[in-house]
């Protein structure tokens, strides 16, 4: 007997999708290599569904995610940033990303867990915001091809719209995870954003201030 892995229902032959939960199906006798292949497959065809497998703690995953991420994120800056008037360093851009990602998946951990009392892990979060950050970009590539071919306004255009796609796969994760209601994606989101604004805000007083301290 299979069970699903996140929310332990049996899993019937019928369909790709635990009846129950709405997650992939996974086996027990399934690698963790095969069940990673499975979650890419849904990356295009069915990005909720691939969102939703984000809630499972796997490091491989999480890796890969990460991997993936960074890979496309070079092509655009070094590959077509001078077109795109990108005028930013490709390895700085890298690490603001991935740190904005930890720092956003962390202040979801803590007010879901410590305001509303959910028990969700905070690789479940990391997963999360990586898988809808993966999109985001994968959304950001195409419209880095486009800007390069044709205009780069529409590079902007379409990253404006990755935009409301990311927010809209953030509350189907959060709804999936938490079995929440609007008001609690609303308060989970802004608290998150808020929190992550701050940190940004005391970093970038933080380098202005020694940058001003090496000059006088």
């Amino acid at each position: 007997m299979n069970n699903c892995f996140y929310c332990g229902k049996e899993l019937t032959e019928e369909g790709d999708f635990c009846g129950n939960c709405g997650l992939i199906k996974f086996y027990d006798e399934e690698g963790a290599g095969k069940r990673l292949l499975k979650q890419f497959k849904y990356l295009f065809t069915n990005p909720v569904a691939f969102v939703r497998t984000s809630k499972l703690v796997n490091p491989i995953f999480t890796g890969a995610v990460a991997i993936i991420i960074i890979f496309i994120q070079l092509i655009i800056i070094k590959g077509m940033g001078r077109k795109l008037h990108l005028n930013f360093e490709a390895l700085d851009a890298i690490l603001t990303t991935l740190g904005i990602i930890a720092v956003e998946a962390a202040f979801m951990w803590i007010i879901v867990n410590g305001i509303f009392k959910k028990k969700v892990n905070f690789m479940s979060f990391l997963n999360l915001t990586l898988s809808i950050q993966l999109i985001s970009i994968i959304i950001n590539i195409i419209g880095a091809i486009l800007g390069v071919a044709i205009t780069p306004y529409l590079y902007a255009i379409v990253s404006a719209f990755g935009g409301i796609v990311s927010l809209l796969l953030m509350y189907q994760g959060i709804k999936d995870f938490v079995q929440a209601d609007l008001f609690v994606y609303l308060i989970t989101i802004v608290g998150s954003f808020s929190g992550t604004a701050l940190v940004i805000s005391i970093v970038l007083k933080s380098l202005m201030r020694n940058a001003l301290r090496s000059i006088f």
